[in-house]
């Protein structure tokens, strides 16, 4: 019977944190083509190619602003700042030259959890060794 509150408790908080979590991702949308890719570099497998004019949520990018995280339709991956336009006001910016302003996030890639998270089940995630250290521009854990 005691645990009955927290479990309540649990029920109630758990769909806040999703919701506050999922309300981080900014609003972006593709200002040129590009690939999603399984890390933040083009030696890294293709997850998909976007299409120019599709809307993505922006997750954060990487301290540089070259590469960010992001998700269009389920699918998770990084796309390079420069093909990514953002909301300012009533205009789209650079999320490159704007990203920091606009309140998107920097973020850092750790391989081994990103990789759990979002690839577990593709054809290349028992390949992910190779990934590991060849590029010194994100963090690897």
């Amino acid at each position: 019977m005691r645990r009955a509150p927290f479990i309540l408790l649990g029920m109630l908080v758990l769909p806040m944190l999703v919701a506050t979590n999922a309300a981080q991702a900014s609003d972006g949308k593709l200002a040129a083509s590009a690939q999603m890719l399984a890390g933040p570099g083009y030696n890294f497998p293709e997850v998909r190619r976007l299409a120019k004019g599709l809307s993505v949520d922006i997750h954060g990018c990487l301290k540089s602003w070259d590469w960010c995280d992001v998700t269009w339709r389920g699918n998770r991956g990084w796309v390079p700042a420069a093909a990514i336009d953002a909301r300012r006001n009533d205009a789209r910016v650079p999320v490159k030259d704007y990203g920091a302003q606009l309140g998107v996030p920097e973020v850092t890639f750790q391989l081994n959890s990103y990789w759990d998270a979002n690839y577990n089940h593709s054809l290349w995630y028992p390949d992910r060794a190779r990934f590991v250290g060849q590029d010194a521009s994100y963090n690897v854990q």
